[in-house]
C-alpha cells in the first residue's frame, strides 16, 4: 500500500471508530492491539498491516472483513466489499479527497434507490453459465 493509500485507509478506520464513539484505547483493546498500533494505522503510518490484526480490528469496529482487507490493499475475498473500500482499492491513484467524495456520491445513489449492503448477491449468486440476454 502506498503512503496516500495508507492515509485513506487510516481515515476510514478513524471515521468508523469515532462514528461508534469508541475511544482509541477501547477500540485497540477490543482488537487486541496496542493503542500505539491503532494510532499508527489511523494516521497512515503502517503500509503493510498484519491481516490477523486487521481481522480483529474489523470485528471491534463492526466492519466487514472484506472491506477492511480491501482497504488495506489485500486481494479481495469472495465477499464483495462495500462501495467505499472498493473505490479506494480500484482507483488508488485518485486523490484521497476525490475518493471520499466519490464514495459519498455512490452511497447517496444507493440510498436513494433503497439499496443496502444486504441486497448484494451471495457467493456464486451472480455467476452463471447462462447468457445474460445482452449482445454477444
Amino acid at each position: 500500500m502506498t503512503e496516500s493509500q495508507a492515509i485513506s485507509f487510516g481515515r476510514m478506520l478513524k471515521s468508523r471508530r469515532t462514528e461508534l464513539e469508541l475511544e482509541r484505547t477501547v477500540a485497540a483493546e477490543a482488537a487486541g492491539m496496542d493503542v500505539s498500533t491503532l494510532y499508527r494505522l489511523e494516521h497512515g503510518q503502517i503500509l503493510n498491516p498484519d491481516p490477523a490484526k486487521l481481522q480483529l480490528l474489523a470485528k471491534a469496529l463492526r466492519l466487514r472483513l472484506a472491506d477492511v482487507l480491501t482497504g488495506a490493499g489485500y486481494p479481495a475475498t469472495r465477499t464483495l466489499p462495500e462501495p467505499g473500500p472498493y473505490l479506494r482499492a480500484k482507483y488508488r491513484d485518485l486523490p484521497v479527497q476525490q475518493l471520499e467524495s466519490l464514495g459519498q456520491e455512490v452511497n447517496a445513489v444507493l440510498e436513494r434507490y433503497g439499496i443496502t449492503g444486504t441486497d448484494r448477491p451471495g457467493p456464486g449468486e451472480d455467476e452463471s453459465d447462462e447468457p445474460s440476454g445482452g449482445p454477444s
